[in-house]
């Protein structure tokens, strides 16, 4: 191997580059390096065995190619490397931020101990659990709120000051009556 050949594989080792394009279906990208294009490369994911993670790279995010040997046909893309065109979402020690293209945020905040998620106009968050939802602790609901199911509930509820164990109603008969309900 002459001192060219050595020096082009060395480099190549680790490179900097922008994704030309992705291919979710295959979970691979096209990496733009200087002049050259990659073939398609798989991205690395936080985890992918009994538990996986997926968040695709996009396309002008910067990355970087690891290439065992120099060789860039055997990459394999890190992404996530910010850059003036994609900055950090934030600037905060104990702030972990995930923010979506359409730019919903979820977010924990250590120092406050606050876990939030905020949706753009229109979003809409669902929560689905077979088994059941427990909330402890106080609940505030601003907005309308549609149920399917049932709810109970083992503290006192109140809605628009009404409280629902000790609100009472006059002229209403005793005992076995339904009176207000329909017949």
């Amino acid at each position: 191997m002459n001192l060219i050949e050595l020096h082009r594989l060395l480099s190549n080792l680790l490179r900097v580059g922008t994704v030309a394009s992705v291919d979710v279906a295959a979970a691979r990208c096209r990496v733009r390096i200087g002049e050259i294009t990659t073939a398609a490369l798989p991205w690395l994911a936080q985890r992918a065995g009994e538990a996986a993670t997926w968040s695709a790279p996009t396309v002008g995010e910067q990355v970087l190619v690891l290439s065992p040997g120099g060789d860039l046909s055997l990459g394999l893309v890190l992404p996530g490397l910010y850059q003036d065109a994609n900055p950090a979402p934030a600037a905060e020690a104990g702030l972990h931020r995930f923010v979506a293209a359409d730019g919903a945020v979820l977010e924990y905040q250590e120092s406050a101990s606050t876990l939030r998620a905020t949706l753009p106009a229109g979003g809409r968050a669902e929560l689905v659990a077979p088994g059941g939802v427990s909330i402890t602790g106080n609940v505030e609901i601003v907005g309308d709120v549609a149920i399917t199911g049932s709810l109970a509930a083992t503290v006192q509820v109140e809605a628009a000051g009404i409280k629902l164990t000790t609100h009472r109603h006059g002229q209403v008969a005793g005992g076995s009556s339904t009176s207000g309900l329909p017949q």
